[in-house]
């Protein structure tokens, strides 16, 4: 089970309180719209992951438009359109994502820039992802256009060893830029490299631009979306970080991150002023669940993640993930916990910051309270949309179900789902013979099973028994904590 946290709102809203922005409580409805390629079946996943919200999604024209509201009528899932922009609702929106992709150009900046100011309600987020540089200009052209021409001739060199160490991803990707700026520096002629970038054409920074635009019409940057880039020491290596954390005031400072991290999308966040701000961190992290992000049990001593890891074994890391491989709990149900009484509230809080940052943990919209009097041996899938799946046959090596606990769609292997959709059709006692009769026809279908069977033998007599076991022994916990399953 793996999930999928892309532009979820709660991932925005914990990656927005990471920078002082309080956040609403992360199960309070969200009215977002997004702009830009739209995964159909992820789309509807996350609308009915966040029942309360509404999901709009601008797509490229009125034919896939239409398909696309088709196929959420059938599902029933009322709250999620699809339109074309000209179609767009009236109204506000309180997380407008533009996905631009990874070839940004200006127009289509500028049409996401004038949306975002006509629809984002005070205190929404607008979350922009595009090419931190137009195709004609790359990080390094932007680099030494904007500072050989302003830094003295006398910090030239020292301009080529600060590029040097800021540029290590990039450098590493462009072997003969690497090589021209090592002959520069070992022959001391800078005047040799910038002579390379003389005659490529204007250096531009979309990211530039984008303050341009933004911050004059109220909008202010508060962070990236993808919660690891708001920490400098997981963003770029270590021979980078010294030298860019002190150029942390510069007016060009998320530019400059640009090229040290070598990132091909910038995923922005603004917020739209007047916004509720903070310095308190129960108030920005003590509304949030959080839960384990996957279902590995157990999880290891250690995990390494960018140059950096993390010790897990301390007794406070050990208690969260103890609890939290139950279900998803706040930071004031660990403290309130009997085994938890020791540790103080801004050690839990970093301590939680920390396993999210590592990908261990996830902010999510809520807890599963329906767990506790009923027989667990009949459980039932939660939801319409999940209860829908039940129906189907299942054609694809992964499958999506959605978690209104987590706030975003769980993608299983084809392999869980048809132990999921078969426990949840009869209960755990028939299961085996439904689910024995979906093996042997996903044996005749040479397009997925591959994905169940690792060798072309037909199933045998007690392999579904031996899946079922296997599967709900590691999954059937996390399916009841992220609220997929439900005892009947």
């Amino acid at each position: 089970m793996y999930q999928i946290p892309d532009l979820d709102p709660v991932a925005i809203r914990y990656a927005a309180a990471l920078r002082g922005v309080v956040p609403p409580p992360p199960e309070a409805p969200c009215r977002m719209v997004r702009l830009g390629p739209v995964d159909i079946a992820q789309a509807l996943c996350l609308a009915a992951s966040n029942p309360d919200s509404s999901f709009t999604y601008i797509m490229p024209d009125a034919m896939r438009a239409l398909a696309a509201q088709q196929r959420a009528q059938q599902l029933r899932q009322g709250n999620c359109r699809f339109v074309t922009q000209d179609e767009l609702p009236a109204g506000q929106a309180d997380i407008f994502c533009a996905d631009l992709g990874k070839q940004t150009d200006a127009a289509t900046l500028a049409n996401a820039q004038a949306l975002a100011q006509q629809i984002v309600a005070p205190g929404g987020m607008f979350v922009c992802r595009y090419a931190p540089f137009p195709a004609q200009c790359d990080a390094l052209q932007f680099m030494v256009t904007e500072f050989a021409a302003e830094t003295p001739a006398e910090q030239h060199i020292e301009l080529l060893h600060e590029l040097k160490l800021l540029g290590h991803l990039y450098l590493t990707a462009h072997p003969l830029a690497a090589d021209a700026l090592d002959q520069a520096l070992g022959a001391k002629n800078p005047a040799a490299f910038f002579a390379r970038y003389n005659s490529a054409g204007a250096a531009m920074s979309h990211a530039v631009g984008m303050i341009a635009t933004m911050a004059p019409a109220g909008f202010d940057f508060v962070g990236d979306a993808q919660i690891q880039s708001n920490y400098l020491e997981m963003m770029v290596p270590k021979v980078a970080q010294d030298v860019l954390y002190n150029l942390r005031g510069h007016l060009l400072y998320e530019v400059i991150k640009d090229y040290a991290t070598a990132r091909p999308v910038r995923t922005d966040i603004w917020v739209r002023q007047p916004a509720a701000m903070s310095g308190e961190l129960p108030v920005l992290f003590g509304p949030f669940y959080y839960g384990l992000s996957g279902s590995s049990w157990p999880l290891p001593a250690t995990v390494t993640l960018l140059e950096q890891t993390l010790d897990l074994t301390p007794p406070l890391f050990q208690r969260i993930l103890e609890l939290m491989r139950l279900m998803p709990l706040t930071i004031g149900d660990v403290l309130a916990h009997p085994d938890c009484q020791d540790f103080a509230a801004q050690d839990t809080v970093m301590a939680m910051q920390m396993l999210v940052a590592f990908g261990i943990a996830a902010p999510m919209r809520g807890s599963f309270a329906g767990l506790g009097q009923a027989d667990m041996h009949y459980p039932r899938l939660v939801g319409g949309y999940n209860q829908q799946l039940q129906q189907e046959v299942l054609q694809s090596e992964t499958v999506l179900f959605a978690s209104p606990v987590a706030g975003r769609p769980l993608q299983l292997t084809l392999q869980e789902a048809l132990v999921l959709q078969a426990v949840g059709r009869v209960g755990l006692a028939e299961s085996a013979d439904a689910l024995m009769t979906e093996l042997q026809r996903v044996a005749s279908d040479p397009a997925i099973a591959p994905a169940v069977f690792p060798t072309a033998a037909p199933p045998a007599e007690d392999m579904a028994e031996a899946m079922i076991k296997n599967v709900c022994d590691k999954q059937m916990l996390s399916w009841y904590a992220y609220g997929v399953l439900d005892a009947a």
